[in-house]
């Protein structure tokens, strides 16, 4: 399972989220495996409470 979320602040629960990855027979003792996900918006039925997407300001990264 990869996490999702917000591109500009962590904290913002209508963007959390998963997207799921299968590897078959990999990585190895020599490999590394990297997975690259991208959405493109929030989740239909948000999740109740956190920062709202339109309520981001300027220093909410980590809020």
């Amino acid at each position: 399972m990869v996490p999702l979320g917000h591109i500009h602040a962590a904290y913002v629960r209508s963007h959390f989220g998963t997207a799921e990855m299968t590897l078959w027979d990999s990585p190895r003792r020599d490999e590394i495996a990297f997975g690259f996900v991208m959405a493109t918006g929030g989740r239909p039925h948000a999740r109740i409470g956190g920062l709202a997407a339109s309520a981001i300001f300027v220093h909410d990264g980590q809020r």
